[in-house]
């Protein structure tokens, strides 16, 4: 159901499929949205995301690219209020398992952007002035500091360099959620209508939940992967910094062929000669 501004309607509805609506959640893995992403109201003027094109981009082999991967305290076009915590367990788990990808398309080789060496994952806390956001407070980030290669996904490599990336998502599943409702007036929720009050204030976008009625408060949940996509269904998923990565030179080893067997040995050699 695609719940609409007609609170009474959107309750009822829960209560009447609220056992199915949950079951079905704990089983869904949780991605941006097909079409559109409905998760807060801009003010005339606001600017979003910022274009940030590194000028010698073509000359260069590898970026180095910091992505906001999900942000908690926003309630997302799923309804979903990600809080503080959120990905303590998961990071714990399967950090050094997760991938950048290329629009949720993990079963495609040619779509991996980065992962193994070339990715660390990772939680940051900003303040919302630092991710571009005009309100006031933090946020804490699932963040991905990428190591893009033009020889492993060259069409991503140019986004990124470009500045055309402006949103990111989570691929995720669901360990703990709690639903919010916002009604007062029937004992039927007591329960949810006190995490309401608890969380609803940690909202930067509470008008969201207001306008029909719930949302879902998440807890825990498991990262699988992370991924460029042209609208998130989280708004304030940035590329926070893109930056050119320089190739290292490797030092070059001058040691005779016939020596290189007894190289620790000769090093330990000259230590002793300098005691």
């Amino acid at each position: 159901m695609i719940f609409q501004k007609d609170v009474k309607k959107n309750i009822q509805y829960l209560k009447d499929h609220k056992k199915e609506l949950i079951a079905e959640k704990y089983t869904q893995i949780k991605q941006a949205d097909a079409f559109q992403s409905v998760c807060g109201y801009y003010e005339k003027g606001e600017e979003v995301a910022k274009r940030n094109e590194l000028r010698n981009w073509k000359d260069l082999n590898s970026v180095k690219v910091e992505a906001i991967i999900n942000t908690t305290n926003v309630i997302d076009s799923h309804s979903d209020l990600h809080v503080p915590g959120i990905w303590d367990k998961s990071l714990k788990q399967n950090a050094n398992q997760m991938a950048h990808i290329q629009e949720h398309k993990s079963g495609q080789f040619d779509s991996i952007i980065s992962d193994g060496e070339d990715l660390n994952v990772s939680v940051k806390n900003f303040t919302w002035k630092e991710l571009g956001q005009p309100y006031s407070g933090k946020t804490q980030a699932l963040v991905f500091d990428s190591v893009v290669h033009k020889d492993r996904n060259e069409f991503m490599f140019g986004q990124y360099a470009k500045g055309f990336v402006k949103n990111h998502s989570v691929g995720m599943g669901y360990d703990e959620f709690y639903l919010a409702v916002n009604d007062p007036d029937d004992k039927y929720w007591e329960k949810e209508y006190n995490t309401w009050k608890e969380y609803i204030g940690q909202a930067v976008n509470p008008e969201v939940a207001e306008d029909q009625g719930f949302f879902y408060v998440v807890t825990q949940a498991k990262a699988y992967e992370g991924s460029a996509v042209p609208m998130g269904s989280n708004h304030i998923t940035p590329t926070n910094s893109v930056s050119a990565k320089t190739e290292e030179t490797p030092v070059k080893d001058n040691t005779p062929s016939e020596n290189k067997g007894n190289k620790k040995k000769l090093g330990l050699i000259k230590m002793r000669k300098q005691k």
